[in-house]
């Protein structure tokens, strides 16, 4: 059963596309659970996005490691499902997670809540967290000196084969946060927030307890970490400061998100006497959807095109958003129920 869960899911093409660079992370009215299956509704609503620029070592073959994310928010949480395909996962000292530890298998989410930009290899002004695959969660504090941060991320890894799945749970904390301390306030976000952000996935293959990738989502100019004064350490210097982050803006809805549209056919929805139509392609299918104003789906159903669509019970007067998606496209119509 867990198989079939998860080789559905992988076989679901996703018809929206994002900026990794500037990330728009949608909304979720429920907390995704973490177990690593990316199962919720959340996930099919929210954009894949490649993490391919390469910060460290040489571009990996495909077959030897890819690597994609998606991401939405909630609370005082964000959440991603990472895809990784590694042909081997390595992690060079299990029961000693602050030894050699950037140099096994493994994510890392930069995160700089105000955007601030800046140092931060020894403050909290942003987070450099590396996601063990023992799920120990490690980056540096103000003494220069790695130390755990557990309880920071909550993280859950399936695989089928080479296929891994990581599913996480970022709780946010501003620059005012305190190793060691009770109580550290978390940030409260918004819609419309703007976070600092970059993620990347490094690339053991058993050699030298050294990485043979570092690949990001922000590409990193050749001389742009020298030019802030790292000068030793080439593309990689996210660990070090938060200038080069990409950004992550906070967004209510799906809608928000740009679109490739790559259409076979051309398509819209209108508002006829009869009602609403999807018109495109003779002899075919949309899929739509129905999103209340602050984005929650209402509904989901596959409809014939060029025929009014029986749209379920809304409230008269309120404004819906209905989306429609055909061949990889995705076109929206705000409705007005009557």
């Amino acid at each position: 059963m867990f198989k079939n869960i998860l080789l559905l899911w992988l076989s679901a093409a996703s018809i929206m596309h994002a900026t990794a660079a500037n990330y728009d992370a949608i909304y979720t009215s429920t907390s995704p659970i973490i177990d690593g299956l990316g199962t919720e509704l959340c996930w099919q609503d929210a954009p894949w996005a490649a993490i391919d620029q390469v910060w460290l070592g040489h571009t990996p073959i495909a077959s030897n490691c890819t690597a994609r994310f998606k991401a939405c928010w909630r609370g005082d949480k964000l959440y991603f499902l990472m895809e990784v395909i590694d042909n081997i996962l390595v992690n060079w000292n299990p029961s000693e997670p602050l030894k050699n530890y950037p140099n096994n298998d493994c994510p890392e989410i930069f995160l700089d809540e105000d955007a601030s930009g800046g140092a931060h290899a020894t403050s909290y002004n942003a987070f450099a967290y590396h996601i063990a695959t023992t799920y120990d969660i490690v980056d540096m504090d103000v003494d220069g000196e790695a130390k755990l941060y557990n309880e920071h991320i909550q993280v859950k890894r399936t695989n089928i084969g080479n296929t891994y799945l990581w599913e996480m749970a970022v709780t946010v904390y501003n620059d005012q946060f305190v190793y060691g301390a009770i109580n550290n306030p978390t940030v409260s976000l918004s819609a419309g927030k703007k976070l600092g952000f970059s993620i990347a996935y490094n690339d053991s293959d058993e050699r030298y307890e050294s990485r043979d990738a570092m690949m990001g989502s922000t590409e990193i100019g050749i001389r742009q970490c020298y030019s802030l004064g790292y000068t030793d350490s080439g593309k990689n210097c996210s660990w070090q400061t938060a200038s080069v982050f990409g950004s992550m803006t906070l967004i209510e809805s799906p809608l928000s998100v740009s679109q490739d549209a790559g259409l076979l056919q051309p398509f819209r929805i209108s508002e006829t006497t009869q009602g609403i139509v999807v018109e495109g392609e003779a002899n075919s299918f949309a899929q739509i959807k129905i999103y209340n104003a602050i984005g929650m789906e209402l509904h989901s159903s596959n409809v014939p095109m060029n025929q009014p669509i029986a749209m379920p019970q809304l409230v008269r007067g309120n404004t819906y958003s209905i989306v429609a998606m055909h061949n990889g496209g995705m076109v929206t119509y705000k409705y007005i129920a009557r």
